[in-house]
């Protein structure tokens, strides 16, 4: 199967989530970060996020023959703060929850992140670091 077709299986994972986890489309969303974006984890391997605008992430890791990975597609809530800089953002999912600050430029996304009960990172020198560009 090709990269685009797990793309396109991840973005129906995603509406499918909407539909069954109750989403509603009244939580606060940053336009800038809805979207598809692709991070290289620096194995070889890419991780594939997307963003609603209803408040859920669908993530695809490894979508190649490079890891154990490959093909493994989880789903999670987040809600973000766009009233302080940088954003901040929480992840639900699993069981975990993780505190995020990202920045949006033109077609890159940083994400500094780190696991509660760890205070959310301060900068993107703090945490684990990531960046991500813009899928078309």
């Amino acid at each position: 199967m090709n990269k685009q077709v797990k793309v396109l299986l991840l973005w129906g994972l995603a509406i499918v989530a909407i539909s069954t986890m109750g989403v509603s489309g009244c939580r606060e969303y940053d336009p800038d970060l809805t979207g598809a974006w692709r991070a290289d984890r620096g194995d070889g391997c890419y991780e594939y996020d997307i963003f609603t605008d209803s408040g859920v992430l669908a993530v695809a890791y490894g979508i190649s023959a490079c890891d154990e990975d490959n093909g493994d597609t989880e789903v999670a809530t987040y809600t973000v703060d766009t009233s302080v800089t940088p954003h901040q953002m929480d992840l639900y999912g699993d069981g975990d929850h993780i505190l995020v600050i990202y920045e949006v430029s033109g077609d890159t996304l940083q994400i500094a992140s780190s696991q509660a009960p760890d205070p959310r990172p301060t900068d993107f020198t703090e945490g684990e670091y990531t960046e991500w560009v813009r899928l078309p």
